[in-house]
């Protein structure tokens, strides 16, 4: 299991693009904020667009953080979930930014924001209802 930092929101639709049709409700968000940032109508402080992939290299969970926004995730594994907060802290630091919190699937927000460190508390839960 690996996590790869893209270099813009376009590269990370077209890296997405399977995950994000197999769970256009969950990954709605997502696939919305890189598309305005492709188009060029949003910009942020620092983008980073991070896919993770399993050992054959299949896209199995992707995330985003437009800063000075939280870490938005799309579902994946608890695997998943644990490199991805590790990447999210390293790029954190590369940035020398903070990230300020973790939206995403329960479970999965909870493991990633382990992954990044420091105390972390549940602010609020979110429910799809289709």
């Amino acid at each position: 299991m690996r996590t790869r930092l893209l270099d813009d929101a376009q590269e990370f639709l077209d890296a997405t693009a399977d995950l994000r049709a197999a769970d256009p409700v969950r990954t709605n968000v997502l696939g919305s904020v890189a598309l305005t940032v492709a188009d060029g109508a949003a910009t942020y402080d620092a983008e980073s667009w991070f896919v993770v992939e399993d050992a054959a290299g299949t896209v199995v969970g992707a995330a985003m953080w437009t800063a000075p926004h939280k870490l938005s995730t799309s579902p994946m594994d608890d695997e998943a979930a644990h490199v991805l907060g590790a990447a999210a802290r390293d790029r954190a630091a590369q940035l020398g930014l903070v990230v300020p919190g973790v939206s995403g699937p329960p479970g999965v927000a909870e493991i990633v924001a382990a992954g990044l460190g420091g105390v972390w508390t549940q602010e609020q839960a979110d429910r799809i209802l289709v």
